[in-house]
């Protein structure tokens, strides 16, 4: 599997629901198909996304990429569609709150950091073990997890009067161990941000 292909495990691997900290119900809608990274394609998939499910909190979840069909939006086309839109947006979530609360979930997950050789797996040597290191940006990026991110953003603001939205970025994944911990800091960050809203 590819790199690609094992992040988007961690989103088919999400429950329907999960228990927020306050024992109350969290229930997850995860999309069947992963949105390919391109501009044109998020535009239309997130509103969409967004006015079928009239989601609380929306979690983008992706590796930082440029658009796969090497495409962008031109500045005819940004001038159609997001004329008198603000250049730049941000959550209206506490996220300051949530990171804390997502580093306290997140305290007891460790990942294997050192892959051990054919060698040491025969003398019964396991990898180094640490603890998951979560942390909340401002820098989103300027390929399309940006772009998925702002759309996001506008569109819930547009819609709700609230920007609550964030993009979860992942670090490449090479095991399945790594897809089972994605699932968990995932849960984590997703009970964090309920939380705090």
């Amino acid at each position: 599997m590819s790199r690609q292909t094992l992040r988007e495990e961690i989103a088919a691997r999400l429950p329907a629901s999960i228990p927020g900290l306050d024992g109350e119900s969290i229930q997850l809608v995860v999309p069947t198909d992963p949105m390919p990274a391109a501009y044109h394609d998020i535009k239309e998939q997130v509103t969409v996304l967004i006015e079928t499910h009239s989601p609380n909190l929306v979690v983008h979840m992706g590796l930082e990429f440029p658009d796969i069909r090497r495409k962008v939006f031109t500045r005819a086309v940004n001038k159609k569609v997001f004329a008198k839109s603000p250049v730049s947006l941000s959550t209206t979530l506490d996220t300051d709150a949530a990171e804390e609360i997502w580093r306290a979930g997140c305290a007891s997950i460790t990942l294997a950091t050192q892959k051990g050789s054919q060698h040491d797996a025969k003398k019964g040597i396991r990898p180094r073990l640490q603890n998951v290191l979560v942390q909340i940006s401002d820098d989103i990026g300027t390929y399309v997890c940006g772009f998925c991110y702002y759309v996001a953003l506008l569109h819930l603001q547009s819609l709700t009067g609230r920007r609550h939205a964030v993009f979860f970025h992942v670090p490449p994944l090479e095991t399945e161990a790594d897809i089972l911990v994605g699932v968990r800091v995932t849960q984590e960050v997703v009970r964090a941000l309920v939380y705090v809203m």
